[in-house]
């Protein structure tokens, strides 16, 4: 019923009101709207949902939108609002500002939704300003043609569109990282090609030194590792990777060490008193298992992921016992 209907004569017979006129009744319903509002404000506090859909009748869409909350252990689904939208827009953007209107009227802002991730935004919000700085964008454009994008305090969009961004211009550096892990999990990769990844990421990227170069705290025989990576790439070891790597060591043979004795003795005699002392040191041989050392421990995973599609939920009951021998002689066919 539209409400100038209570200035109808034949309404105001039938009723045994008191005589109003449209106007009072619009200022009646504003004022009990307000103290509604103020209530539901309140039983929303600060933990809250929001629930919205749209309506379209007669050329003109709506939009209602709900508020979902907890009162009195009871679930309340509490309607805010039905406003129809600007200039018949039906961007994100128009919702969005119809939502933030709305919700002025209960003293709730659009920011209540981000505050648990503040820093977080503030964060990439400083990276982008840092990365729009003229010799970080020259830096950038050598990887990605992505033009960073900073939050605008007033275009609420703009925080969406800066980390959609950030993850796009992430996603170009994640590439490097991806084919290298993806070549650590290969089968015929050694240590030696491991460090020179690992060597050119630490170039490129510095940052990941501390987790990455040869001495890291993730490393707990450094000296085993190191001097298998110059094993396989033939260079010199030093006197603790020597020490480390001794067990793998095979004698080398009788001939070659009376050749190498006689040709230090007569270079000796060239090189002079000075030099005696110093001798060449002989090149020690080591067993070939030091160069097939696996970098990953992905060979013995793999298991894990067939015996995933052993143990079905059907199978629970199997015996630990069984299931290991089933592993067991699949890996170890003959």
């Amino acid at each position: 019923m539209p409400v100038h209907e209570v200035e109808d004569r034949l309404t105001r017979s039938i009723s045994k009101l008191r005589p109003v006129i449209a106007k009072a009744v619009n200022k009646c319903m504003e004022g009990i709207a307000i103290e509604v509002g103020q209530k539901l404000g309140k039983e929303m506090g600060t933990l809250f949902a929001l629930m919205f859909d749209g309506w379209s009748h007669a050329g003109i869409h709506y939009v209602a939108l709900s508020a979902v909350n907890e009162t009195d252990d009871k679930l309340r689904v509490p309607p805010l609002g039905l406003s129809p939208l600007e200039d018949d827009s039906q961007t994100a953007d128009a919702r969005i500002k119809l939502f933030g209107n709305i919700l002025d009227v209960y003293h709730k802002t659009n920011d209540m939704f981000l505050e648990p991730y503040d820093n977080l935004l503030d964060k990439v919000d400083n990276l982008m300003v840092e990365l729009r700085h003229e010799n970080n964008h020259a830096e950038l454009k050598k990887h990605t043609e992505l033009v960073p994008v900073k939050r605008n305090v007033t275009r609420w969009s703009s925080t969406f569109t800066m980390v959609q961004r950030y993850i796009r211009i992430r996603a170009e550096f994640e590439k490097k990282f991806e084919s290298i892990c993806k070549r650590l999990q290969r089968a015929d990769t050694c240590m030696g090609e491991v460090r020179t990844m690992y060597d050119a990421l630490i170039a490129e990227y510095p940052v990941m030194s501390e987790h990455l170069k040869s001495t890291a705290k993730i490393f707990n025989t450094p000296a085993i590792e190191t001097g298998g990576v110059k094993v396989i790439m033939g260079s010199t070891l030093s006197s603790a990777e020597a020490a480390a790597l001794k067990r793998f060591e095979l004698p080398q043979p009788a001939g070659k060490k009376r050749k190498e004795r006689e040709e230090d003795y007569a270079t000796m005699l060239l090189q002079g008193k000075e030099k005696k002392r110093k001798q060449t040191p002989s090149i020690a041989i080591y067993m070939p298992l030091v160069k097939m050392v696996p970098p990953t421990s992905n060979t013995v995973e793999r298991p894990f992921s067939q015996c995933k599609l052993v143990l079905t939920p059907q199978r629970r009951a199997m015996l630990p016992a069984n299931i290991e021998q089933l592993a067991f002689l699949r890996v170890n066919r003959i």
